[in-house]
Parts: structure tokens; sequence; C-alpha cells
């Protein structure tokens, strides 16, 4: 009878530790790639926040472009929230460098490494990858701080910081032999 229920309690154990092995993880898990969370959130934001300040130089002279209107000052505090919380997802532990079967967006320029290498550069360092994530997030909040203010010379530092912390992060995961000069590096 003893040996029985000594049996029986090891069985239970046994099937009490496989039960909880195939749980499924709890919290969200990631979905998109980071080649994907680049492509949706970062690269738009960042690309519509740097074009929506410039100069253009034309026969009758220079027009300058800039956020006019109420309306306008809206749509670019949307896109820097977007770059600020797309920086928060990028760093997020199981997320793919790229799906199987896809290819990088770039992978046809020289000197770009492919997902594994990416993946594995940040796996080297994780914390390094967050810190990156996170200069992108602080430069975005920058932008953001500039728009509630309508500051346009913070604005155009602040643009200068997230082309910084973009392109840091590329030159050390994306391109890292690219020996060319920064202004004429790839963004």
């Amino acid at each position: 009878m003893r040996r029985a229920l000594l049996v029986g309690s090891v069985l239970v154990a046994v099937l009490a530790a496989c039960h909880r092995s195939v749980e499924p993880p709890v919290g969200p898990q990631p979905v998109a790639s980071i080649q994907e969370i680049m492509q949706a959130f970062v690269d738009p934001a960042a690309d519509t926040l740097w074009e929506a300040v410039s100069s253009e130089t034309t026969a009758a002279g220079t027009i300058d472009h800039q956020p006019q209107t109420d309306a306008e000052w809206l749509a670019l505090r949307h896109q820097a929230l977007r770059l600020a919380e797309g920086a928060t997802l990028l760093p997020m532990p199981g997320r793919a460098v790229a799906h199987v079967g896809r290819a990088l967006e770039d992978s046809h320029v020289l000197g770009i490494l492919d997902a594994e290498q990416i993946l594995h550069r940040i796996e080297a360092d994780r914390p390094a990858f967050a810190a990156h994530a996170q200069a992108l997030q602080l430069a975005a909040q920058d932008v953001l701080a500039a728009i509630d203010t309508r500051d346009l010379r913070r604005y155009n530092l602040a643009g200068e910081r997230l082309d910084h912390a973009c392109e840091s992060c590329h030159l050390r995961y994306w391109y890292p032999d690219d020996k060319r000069p920064p202004e004429l590096s790839r963004r």
C-alpha cells in the first residue's frame, strides 16, 4: 500500500511538471519582426518628421516648409508618438529580425548583414540593443517636446539627434563594415 501511494505521488508530480511545461507564456508575445516594426512604425514616422521642416530653393527664391496649423502640428505629434512607441517594441525578447523566408528590405545592398547575422549581433549584447532602442525613444521624445512648444530650432536639433540614434544602431547591427563617412552612409 505504501509503495502504491509513493508511486502514485511520484506520478502526480511528474504529470504536474509536464502540464506546467506546456502552458502558454504569460503576457503579449511578439508578432511582427524588427523589419516589420521598422516598416510600419519607425521609418514612416521618422521620414515624416524629417521632411516636415525644410527649405527649397527655386528660381523665385527660397521657400520654407514647416507646420503652420494646429492640425499640421497635431499630425506631427502623432508621428512622434508613433516613433517613440515603436522604439519600445524593437528590443522585445523573442522578436525575429525578419520572418523565415522573408529577405531584409535592403538585402540587395552591398555590406548589409543578413537577418541571422543581425540577430546574432543583437543576442551577443541584448542590453546594448535595448540602449539603442531607448536612444531612439529619447530622440523621439525630444521631437515631441519641440512639437509641443512649436520650437523649430529645438525641432531641428531633435531631428539631428533622431538621425544619430537611427544611424548608430544601423551601423552596429545592419551594416557594421560600412567605412563611408556618416553623411554618406545609408539611412
